[in-house]
């Protein structure tokens, strides 16, 4: 996922990655996928302030 900021600066995201790194259960990381499928936009502001 390529996030573009307002300023124009880009920051690529690697979800599996990002996904690996979290330890939690399959349900969590259902809901997880389920966000970057559906609402990009939550997933990446979740994934860049945590």
């Amino acid at each position: 996922m390529t996030v573009v900021f307002g300023d124009g600066t880009t920051r690529r995201l690697n979800c599996s990655e990002i996904e690996a790194i979290y330890d939690m259960h399959a349900s969590a990381r259902s809901r997880l996928i389920w966000l970057k499928e559906n609402e990009p936009f939550a997933y990446a502001e979740l994934v860049l302030n945590n």
